[in-house]
């Protein structure tokens, strides 16, 4: 099921779109008589209201949007980082698990052991870099296949994959658009389930970009059996 929620940016402002997410929430559990439901949404603003009801009424939340520890957690679970650790993403994870623990929410939180945005953004940055001492070998303007394998499993990590973007109409490949992979987690406080997640990397000549993260296989990839239905809010 497809719901939409105020827009973030609209009249009600992003405080509206938290106080319907707090509200619809458990009424959809109401409506479907379980708590077995996948909550997603694609707005960056509203995941830390989302995530606490979610976690507060017994739902699934498989990942945040640009799933990282670093994003929603701390706020939607009272969470205090240190100084120390607030950049220690495997210290941050643990103290998630540990949390979620609390309210018997293992296993129904999934999220990425590391941000999603700076995987993004240090790959693009290093190829730049890479490109600049003159340690790539670009044709025609398209990427050098070699650094981009190398880059890939030195920043997003072993369980990486990735290929060239297909347009499912025309069966066209794009040779400087990557869509990659990697493992998730699902959170379970002494051990973590893995799924994969898409994420989209495109070339453009001259300069490098990213592009909104690829979801997919939501409802296949939740944490539980038995779910009955993905709740998308867009």
């Amino acid at each position: 099921e497809q719901v939409t929620m105020p827009d973030p940016a609209g009249d009600a402002g992003i405080s509206g779109a938290q106080q319907f997410l707090l509200e619809n929430i458990p009424s959809l559990m109401e409506q479907y008589d379980t708590k077995d439901v996948a909550y997603f949404a694609t707005v960056s603003t509203i995941q830390e209201s989302m995530l606490k009801a979610v976690v507060e009424n017994g739902g699934i939340y498989p990942c945040h949007t640009d799933p990282s520890p670093f994003s929603a957690f701390s706020g939607a679970l009272g969470l205090e980082v240190d100084d120390e650790h607030k950049y220690d993403a495997e210290y941050v994870t643990k103290l998630i698990s540990d949390k979620l623990g609390e309210y018997d929410m293992n296993g129904r939180v999934g999220g990425w052991d590391k941000s999603y945005i700076r995987c993004e953004l240090e790959f693009l940055f290093q190829y730049a870099v890479d490109y600049c001492d003159g340690k790539v070998d670009e044709v025609d303007g398209l990427p050098d296949v070699e650094e981009v394998k190398k880059l890939m499993k030195d920043i997003y990590g072993d369980s990486v994959t990735y290929q060239n973007c297909v347009n499912d109409q025309t069966g066209e490949e794009y040779k400087n658009w990557y869509t990659v992979s990697r493992d998730m987690y699902i959170l379970t406080g002494t051990a973590r389930r893995r799924w994969r997640v898409l994420d989209s990397l495109v070339f453009v000549p001259g300069c490098t970009c990213n592009v909104q993260a690829l979801i997919q296989g939501l409802q296949a990839s939740c944490p539980r059996r038995g779910a009955v239905a993905a709740q998308v809010i867009s």
